[in-house]
């Protein structure tokens, strides 16, 4: 796969594509470097984001991407311990 220029991108889009549910996981990934705080924080907002994204952004630099990715582990974390005490 080519890699993509995200920089060459406008930055609305880019943060549009972290807010869909159905964007690949991949995507999140690039989308969580992301230069523009707003986008790393559309992507630790994104319930589909994979918890090792959020890991990484629950380190960030802007205080309310770093909070948004806490929130964001502590809901996965709650979820998944639930889901095994029902198996």
């Amino acid at each position: 796969m080519d890699r993509i220029d995200l920089a060459r991108i406008p930055p609305h889009v880019r943060r549009s594509a972290a807010h869909r549910p159905d964007v690949s996981p991949h995507v999140l990934e690039l989308l969580a470097a992301d230069p523009d705080p707003d986008v790393r924080l559309a992507v630790a907002s994104n319930p589909m984001t994979p918890p090792e994204v959020l890991q990484r952004l629950a380190a960030d630099s802007v205080n309310r991407v770093a909070a948004r990715a806490g929130i964001g582990l502590a809901v996965s974390h709650i979820l998944f311990t639930n889901e095994r005490s029902l198996v």
